[in-house]
């Protein structure tokens, strides 16, 4: 029985655990990880979105600086989200 139990524990991550993706960093219109992986790209044909490529790009440097700044926030928030 106590190999059936061992079997069945949960290991429950702890914050320090998970994989820490700040700094972000704009690169070619992809916002990127401190480890280089993309997590989010920009639509960049041109005529496809209402948006001009300036403006794409814009809105991708907002985005990150927005995320760089509120890490705690972003933090708390997928904490939360995870968890529904």
């Amino acid at each position: 029985m106590s190999k059936a139990k061992e079997f069945l524990i949960l290991e429950v991550a702890k914050e320090s655990s998970t994989p820490d993706i700040f700094p972000l960093k704009v690169e070619s219109g992809e916002v990127v990880t401190s480890s280089g992986q993309t997590i989010l790209k920009a639509n960049r044909d041109y005529g496809t979105t209402p948006l001009t490529p300036v403006e794409r790009d814009g809105l991708i440097i907002f985005v990150t600086e927005l995320l760089n700044k509120n890490r705690k926030q972003y933090t708390a928030f997928m904490g939360k989200y995870m968890k529904r």
